[in-house]
């Protein structure tokens, strides 16, 4: 084969692989309006008497080419009828033509403007076309405005290898993309409703693909059937004002490469997700938008330096989330409210700062991440207003200071910490990798931890109420530690997980759930007496296979389990003596409280009848006396 024969084969293949990615209209028309201004055939219903301005006089069931420039094509509500294929109006390499007042359906392509410039398509009706009601190719200051553009089948407006074009006040209702930017740029798309476009995964509102620098402001975007705003490669765009709603997927969703991009101020309701950067889109400023009712609220994924503040998130399944990951971003002066999990970070390098969260199951919640700085932030009246989640060291390694507040109360996020104690106006507690820590006279609740403690030694948590957190106490890693005369009382009281010879004495361990009151996972010759297992769901919970002393030999004994009669209902307190074998009762039950055969309290305390039943009987008899007495008198 010769070289010359080569390079025609090649250029043949390209030609068709590029014509089956981006198809070009042929123009087949059977009226033209022509270059010297006559119309032929003349006798079509259309009709001009200074070759400027072209009115219908009827219906017209044809294609229309346009080939003269400077000319006002009005349609006076009448029609350009198609058989379903060709184009409605079509304009190459024209100027200054504007088209309005016209009704065009059934064509491939309603109106198709080629290789011109500063063309207008105002006040008209084109509905029903196969593919695209208005098509612009290679063409410049393109006007579309005021027009009702429905059930179209593939884009309402499709734009490609277009520039600073203007679409505005159009009605667009009912294609797979409503507006479709593809290759183009510096457009300014402003004031439309779109409302019910999008296919099964493609188009929705409007979808900016490969397009740079354009405006997307003031429009109206409801009921998407795919994402109401779609970048995709699309850098330097500004979308603002803009409100969209009812949406079945992405309300606005930045993907693959979209860099440098403005969303602000666009008001966001009730759609399947709010805001989605992907795909490693950077440097994008998410700002001042007011988001509600929305599956998730604003979700960063693979997604580095983007800014996100000052936004208004309520009532959300999910504030704010950076995932997969995205490092590198700013969260700053949002305010979050009722909205699932407020900030969830599952990436590093991250700072967040001046966030107020409230009202939500999580505030913050740091999970498995590194580096992340956190200033000022308000969490409150969440479920769990503060979460860190990490099993490695590096993970705990988080900036956090005491300007972070749960409840109005400081966090204590302590790493390398030594010979301290921490003060007692704590809100939650996290120590990593520190030494002789005291925790004393605390009152925390409303944490995922209350205290945790991780890889860290010799750290006492005493005198303290510990309530409605996932984890009163989370001891990960860490050995002789003392935990004493503490309330807990939630979820999991004391969790102990990979943690050995701590001390664990004199707490009340009360109403927590069916993890247990006391965990334990893969943690030994931990020793528990003195402590007293009321209302539990579960009073310990093994999850793997861990031998500890739950008793601290006689006659210090072991712990109060208040479901003891109930498993051991024959057993008495008749004996005493380190074997239960001496004449005369003590404090302990004459048998062992079994957890497993690892897990064995050989003295169990008996409960003493204190005033808290005394009382009650008392008052009973004495009503019982009072009775009596009046009831003689009486007789």
């Amino acid at each position: 084969m010769s070289k010359n024969l080569a390079s025609l084969v090649l250029a043949l293949i390209l030609i068709g692989v590029f014509g089956l990615a981006i198809r070009v209209p042929k123009v087949e028309a059977t009226i033209y309006i022509k270059a010297d201004g006559s119309i032929d055939p003349p006798t079509a219903n259309i009709t001009s008497v200074d070759n400027v301005t072209y009115i219908f006089t009827g219906n017209v069931n044809d294609s229309i080419a346009v080939q003269r420039d400077n000319i006002v094509i009005d349609g006076a509500d009448f029609s350009v009828q198609g058989a379903g294929s060709l184009t409605g109006i079509s304009l190459y390499e024209r100027s200054n033509v504007t088209i309005k007042r016209v009704h065009i359906r059934n064509f491939t392509y309603g109106i198709y403007i080629y290789e011109s410039s500063n063309n207008t398509v105002i006040s008209s009706n084109i509905t029903a076309n196969s593919d695209q009601g208005v098509y612009v190719r290679s063409s410049t200051h393109s006007n579309i405005t005021g027009n009702n553009i429905a059930n179209n089948g593939e884009d309402g407006v499709f734009l490609l290898y277009s520039s600073n074009s203007s679409i505005y006040g159009n009605n667009i209702v009912d294609s797979e993309a409503g507006i479709h930017l593809q290759s183009s740029s510096h457009h300014r798309i402003f004031g439309n409703n779109i409302t019910d476009n999008g296919g099964l995964q493609v188009g929705g509102g409007v979808w900016l693909d490969r397009a740079d620098f354009n405006t997307l402001s003031g429009n109206n975007i409801t009921a998407s059937g795919w994402h109401g705003i779609q970048l995709e490669r699309a850098s330097n765009n500004s979308i603002s004002e803009n409100e969209i709603t009812a949406g079945t997927n992405r309300a606005i969703y930045v993907d693959y490469y979209s860099d440098y991009n403005n969303i602000t101020g666009n008001r966001i309701i009730d759609n399947y997700k709010g805001i989605e950067l992907s795909g490693s889109s950077h440097y994008n400023t998410i700002s001042g938008n007011n988001m509600t009712l929305n599956g998730e609220g604003i979700h960063a994924r693979y997604s580095d330096y983007n800014s996100i503040f000052g936004n208004n998130i309520t009532d959300n399944g999910s504030g704010i989330m950076l995932s997969d990951p995205s490092n590198n971003n700013s969260i700053s002066g949002n305010i979050i409210t009722d909205s699932g999990n407020g900030i969830t970070v599952g990436s590093s390098n991250n700072s967040i700062y001046g966030n107020i969260i409230t009202g939500g199951n999580a505030g913050i919640s740091i999970q498995h991440s590194s580096n992340n700085t956190l200033r000022d932030n308000t969490m409150a009246n969440n479920r769990y207003n503060f979460l860190i989640m990490a099993y490695n060291l590096p993970n705990f390694l988080n900036d956090v200071d005491d300007s972070n507040t749960v409840d109005d109360k400081p966090i204590y996020y302590w790493i390398d910490s030594h010979d301290s104690t921490i003060p007692s106006d704590a809100g939650c507690v996290i120590l990593a990798n520190c030494t002789n820590i005291s925790i004393r006279n605390v009152n925390i609740s409303h944490n995922w931890q209350g205290v945790a403690v991780a890889l860290t030694t010799n750290a006492t948590i005493a005198e303290s109420n510990i309530t409605n957190t996932q984890y009163c106490i989370w001891l990960w890693n860490s050995s002789n530690c003392y935990i004493n005369e503490n309330y807990v009382s939630h979820f999991i009281g004391i969790q102990l997980e990979y943690s050995s010879n701590n001390t664990i004495y004199g707490n009340t361990i009360t109403g927590c759930g069916n993890w247990g009151g006391v965990g334990v996972v893969e943690s030994y010759d931990n020793t528990f007496f003195g402590n007293n297992f009321t209302d539990n769901y579960i009073h310990v919970k093994i999850d793997v296979a861990s031998a500890n002393n739950w008793d601290d030999g006689y006659p210090e004994g072991g712990n109060y389990w208040d479901n003891f009669k109930y498993l051991y209902p024959h057993v008495n307190n008749v004996y005493s003596g380190p074997y239960q074998n001496e004449t005369g009762s003590d404090n302990f039950w004459d048998s062992q409280y079994t957890i497993n055969a690892d897990n064995i309290d050989q003295y169990p305390i008996v409960p003493e009848f204190t005033s808290i039943i005394i009382l009650p009987l008392f008052m009973i008899v004495t009503l019982l006396t009072v009775k009596i007495y009046r009831r003689k008198n009486i007789l």
